[in-house]
């Protein structure tokens, strides 16, 4: 018995068929419908077969039923209307204006259409790749137009070069650099300029249409990035860093040196190359300067305006210009070996600039070198080691000039005697009074004819220091010793003209002379004090009973007058002390 709301068996099968046949007829349908559609497409493709894709549209242009030769004759016109066209960027939010942009050519822009890649692109659309996306595309083209864009060539170096130079409301992107943090070198991030965008504007010349020969782009101003990143700053900091720290060796003129790690991280930049950042030399460096002190002995010392002395007379001789590190191409040069690591292999040749004289032909006449001022000679034996020595050193300070206010000092036109520069092996008087031998001996004779040949020139002797023993062969109590770094001799130029030292000599003697101008009537000795005092043994002697003294010490003081032109009387004194023989020292120094 069947109750309400009870199903049989049978009625449940019954209203299955009845709801299944709806959905079995969808399925018949869809199923006709995709064969129908496709079966459509490949008449289509078959009537259609090598012509563009219905509905294809390329720069503004419906291209429907165009077969090969059609499509590369209208890709060939658009190419060469396209090369031809004027450009007119219009660019909104740009500038102060909140209106910028640009105008090129096509040409200048570095573009052009790749005719055979946009012909075998719209020949290809839908008619080849998988058979499901051909049909979508064929689909859907009766309901849109498929747009693709021509294909455009662009040198992006030259856009962007362009774009840089013309964009009128372009704010420049900065391009990453690097620096010097913690005494190392790091990368630094560039920053976003604003403006048209390379990239951006590289695509819409793809999609336009050239119309009464010019293209007209609209676009909006964008963030311009920086050609290079952070990384690649990171990465030319760790090369400019191991650079540093290695050395770079730079050559001028036979010199050889090595940049200093402090100033070559001062030196460099980060610059932007075509396809990479390279290291390059700040503006603002002083490069120059740093390179001049740190090859100072590069190139040849020019010559000064200088005199010669000629039986008596004093004639000028003419200047003669140097070289020196280094010329401003250096900088050029140097630049150059830090963006190309090959040329980084060996020191970098660096040219050497021109070093003119310091004292021209006219100068020198100004100084007023025209005659004998003052002049000494003192004798010595022919042929022996400490004749070498004076008259190497006379050949030294031969033809120096000591200007107005000037102090000639013979340690420091000379420097230390060392065997490199020619001296050899002579006697000399200690520090405490004893005959020694040493490099440089015997140039205290020089030393002292210098001495008295300004005392009668009427010159400022302005450091000197006596010998500790009386030499015959010098005048007593107007004399002077000498060695390296001291004493030395030092000689003020009190006049107002310029002083040529002139040094000549014989086998026999050294003679010191003085050209000027005359500027005293006298300068002579004019009187000399002696006072005695008691004389010291020496350290070794015996004390029992103590030796006799061979004689006194002897303070001596020796004046000197001078009378200037305008009558002036000027008297100034010399003082030193002499002990009584070798190895005796006196109780007071002089």
């Amino acid at each position: 018995m069947r109750g309400h709301g009870s199903w049989s068996v049978g009625s449940w099968k019954q209203v299955s068929r009845k709801r299944a046949r709806p959905l079995f007829v969808l399925a018949i349908g869809v199923f006709v419908g995709v064969m129908a559609v496709a079966a459509a497409w490949a008449i289509d493709s078959r009537v259609n077969d090598g012509k563009v894709l219905p509905n294809l549209v390329m720069a503004d242009t419906r291209l429907r039923g165009m077969d090969r030769a059609q499509l590369e004759a209208w890709v060939a016109e658009t190419a060469a209307q396209f090369a031809l066209a004027d450009v007119e960027v219009r660019v909104r939010g740009g500038g102060e204006g909140g209106e910028s942009g640009m105008e090129a050519t096509v040409e200048d822009l570095g573009a052009w259409v790749d005719e055979v890649a946009t012909v075998e692109r719209a020949m290809a659309r839908a008619r080849t790749g998988p058979w499901f996306a051909r049909l979508w595309d064929w689909g859907r083209s009766f309901l849109a137009p498929i747009r693709m864009p021509v294909d455009v060539v662009v040198d992006p170096e030259r856009l962007e070069r362009v774009v840089a130079e013309r964009d009128r409301g372009r704010t420049d992107p900065v391009e990453p650099d690097i620096a010097v943090r913690d005494g190392r070198l790091v990368g630094v991030a560039g920053e976003d300029g604003r403006g048209i965008n390379p990239a951006a504007l590289s695509r819409a010349l793809s999609h336009s249409r050239v119309t009464s020969g010019s293209l007209v782009i609209e676009m909006a101003a964008s963030p311009v990035p920086p050609r290079f990143t952070q990384q690649d700053a990171d990465r030319l900091a760790a090369e400019a860093e191991r650079l540093a720290t290695e050395g770079l060796e730079v050559a001028a003129g036979g010199s050889t040196a090595t940049v200093p790690a402090e100033s070559l991280r001062e030196w460099v930049r980060a610059e932007a190359g075509e396809s990479s950042l390279r290291l390059a030399l700040r503006e603002d460096a002083d490069v120059l300067e740093g390179l001049a002190s740190l090859l100072p002995e590069a190139g040849t010392r020019p010559v000064d305006a200088g005199f010669t002395v000629s039986g008596g007379q004093v004639s000028i001789t003419p200047p003669r210009p140097g070289t020196a590190c280094c010329a401003p191409e250096a900088v050029e040069a140097l630049g150059a070996a830090l963006a190309d690591p090959a040329a980084r292999r060996g020191p970098v040749a660096l040219p050497l600039r021109t070093a003119e004289a310091g004292r021209g032909e006219d100068a020198a006449r100004a100084l007023g070198i025209v005659e004998l001022v003052g002049t000494f000679t003192t004798p010595h034996a022919a042929g022996e080691p400490r004749v070498r020595n004076i008259q190497l050193m006379a050949d030294t300070i031969r033809g120096t000039v000591v200007g107005p206010g000037e102090t000639f000092s013979i340690n420091g036109i000379v420097g230390r005697r060392t065997r490199e520069k020619g001296y050899v092996e002579a006697p000399i008087i200690s520090g405490d009074y004893k005959f020694e031998a040493d490099v440089g001996g015997g140039v205290s004779q020089f030393a002292t004819t210098m001495f008295n040949a300004a005392f009668f020139a009427g010159l400022d002797i302005t450091e000197y220091y006596m010998h500790g023993l009386y030499i015959s062969r010098y005048p007593y109590g107007r004399e002077a010793t000498l060695s390296f770094p001291g004493p030395d001799l030092k000689v003020r130029n009190n006049s107002p003209h310029g002083v040529l030292v002139w040094p000549t000599y014989t086998a026999t003697s050294i003679t010191v002379s003085l050209y000027s101008t005359r500027f005293v009537t006298s300068s002579e000795q004019t009187g000399q004090v002696r006072v005695e005092s008691e004389a010291v043994p020496p350290a070794d002697a015996p004390t029992d009973p103590p030796p006799e003294p061979p004689g006194p010490c002897v303070n001596v003081t020796t004046e000197r007058t001078r009378v200037y032109l305008d009558g002036r009387s000027v008297v100034d004194r010399f003082s030193g002390q002499y002990a009584p023989a070798e190895g005796w020292s006196c109780l007071t120094r002089g």
